[in-house]
């Protein structure tokens, strides 16, 4: 879970969200993956300032990007909450 947040971070920063913003976030895992996010989705959201985090098909928003973690595949999209 630890590499996740950290892979959500640096999206963060690349899209050039500020520290504080507030960020919609949307993902696409296997399976594995998935059942993780889901059950530590609080600590998610707290350590990267998500309102939202959702499991979609095919995520979207102004920064995406495909990552694996040993064997899993994650693809993150996040938004900057107005």
């Amino acid at each position: 879970m630890r590499e996740s947040i950290n892979r959500l971070q640096n999206l963060r920063k690349a899209a050039k969200f500020n520290v504080t913003d507030r960020i919609h976030i949307e993902y696409n895992a296997t399976d594995v993956l998935s059942r993780a996010i889901e059950r530590y989705a609080e600590h998610v959201r707290n350590e990267t300032l998500a309102v939202t985090l959702e499991s979609v098909k095919s995520p979207t928003g102004e920064r995406v990007e495909r990552f694996s973690i040993g064997e899993q595949l994650l693809t993150i999209g996040v938004s900057r909450l107005m």
